[in-house]
């Protein structure tokens, strides 16, 4: 299995994110979720995501393959909070790299990160119709806290994940 390297993503960045995001968006159309809208993506889109939180490129053997975004607060989804977690968000992984276990190891850098910058807890909203990324994310030690209608975006119910990190 290829090592996965992260990068922070960078303003020339933009297409490749655009890319990614928007294969992602084609996927999970697919699968019948429809959150991240029903076309793909746009730069200003992704821009305005990159100003909100830190965002990644998932490389492996030097071809980009995914993102991830990484934010220290979520009042948006979460409200209010104790600094004590890193939220994740868009994590997306181009089609042709599903079914590698690559998603899974997004989630542990992600908790390495999230460990490292002193936080004990990593967050993340999904869908909360969307029953098979539930599942998912439970099958990787994440603990549905709850529901929470979102109203900066129109219909939108966030399952709110959270899962345990161990230094160990």
């Amino acid at each position: 299995m290829s090592e996965l390297s992260f990068t922070p993503a960078q303003e020339n960045d933009l297409p490749i994110l655009v890319d990614v995001l928007s294969d992602a968006t084609q996927h999970k159309l697919r699968h019948g979720d429809m959150v991240w809208g029903n076309e793909g993506w746009t730069e200003e889109e992704v821009q305005d995501a990159m100003t909100e939180s830190l965002m990644y490129l998932v490389k492996q053997d030097r071809e980009v393959i995914g993102t991830v975004s990484l934010q220290w607060d979520d009042e948006i989804n979460w409200g209010p909070q104790p600094p004590i977690a890193g939220y994740m968000h868009r994590l997306a992984v181009k089609d042709g790299h599903h079914g590698q276990n690559i998603g899974k190891r997004i989630v542990d850098w992600a908790g390495e990160q999230t460990l490292s910058n002193g936080r004990s807890y990593l967050r993340l909203d999904c869908e909360a119709s969307n029953t098979d990324l539930c599942t998912y994310y439970e099958n990787l030690g994440f603990t549905q806290l709850g529901t929470r209608s979102v109203p900066k975006y129109e219909d939108y119910v966030a399952a709110l994940f959270e899962k345990p990190l161990s230094s160990g």
